[in-house]
């Protein structure tokens, strides 16, 4: 763990659901910081957990070197985002970059 008098740098823990979770900070590994509302998770300390996306096709698969081929792609996982009353969130954007097979650089993102 990274930290100074104002950042906390971390990495999340695996588990095995889906679903967002409260952050909270501890100086002795023992007293953590708490949720400051008691029925909803305060946006300043909640961490969502979301499923991994799986592509299972692309169309079509080639398309020429200047781009602006429209590519559908099918899969799972793609609308998992829900409000705390269980109704899907449709306004979380997704995004989609293409890397480069050989090197593995980004060339692009949308």
């Amino acid at each position: 763990m990274i930290v100074n008098g104002t950042h906390l740098k971390t990495v999340s823990p695996r588990v095995s659901v889906p679903d967002s979770v409260v952050l909270a900070p501890s100086g002795n590994g023992q007293n953590y910081g708490a949720d400051l509302t008691l029925h909803f998770r305060d946006p300043e300390n909640t961490f969502t957990y979301y499923q991994d996306m799986f592509v299972h096709d692309l169309r079509p698969q080639t398309g020429p070197t200047s781009g602006q081929t429209r590519v559908e792609v099918t899969g799972i996982g793609f609308v998992q985002f829900k409000h705390d009353n269980g109704t899907l969130r449709q306004d979380v954007p997704l995004y989609a970059k293409f890397v480069d097979a050989n090197t593995g650089r980004d060339i692009g993102a949308v």
